[in-house]
């Protein structure tokens, strides 16, 4: 069961990054799903662990295909701390604005484990 408060994370560019500067140090760090390299991004990965200990939930969503969302989840160990995994609304029907409701955006590209 999902708990009634819960964190989404992207994950195409949020969770792993396909666009990479290939060093060697990069390079190591690589997961392999499909034959194509991915990679990790910590920060990420570290703060939806913390978030699954502080007890939210913890969904997965994304405009690519769902069974690449399993296989990543699967390829990084995030089994037991991804609760669910879905695709990106399109549109969303609703009595307020999203502006209203949705809480906090936090930029991944700018996020940081401290």
């Amino acid at each position: 069961m999902i708990p009634e408060k819960v964190v989404y994370y992207d994950m195409d560019e949020t969770l792993v990054l396909w666009n990479y500067e290939p060093t060697n140090e990069i390079l190591n760090k690589l997961v392999t799903v499909d034959g194509t390299g991915l990679l990790p991004n910590e920060s990420m990965i570290i703060s939806m662990k913390r978030n699954k200990i502080r007890g939210f939930g913890i969904i997965l969503w994304t405009h690519s295909s769902m069974e690449l969302a399993n296989k990543i989840v699967k390829a990084l160990g995030l089994e037991k701390v991804v609760d669910l995994i879905i695709p990106k609304p399109v549109r969303y029907y609703d009595d307020r604005p999203v502006e209203e409701w949705i809480g906090v955006w936090i930029d991944s590209k700018k996020y940081t484990v401290k």
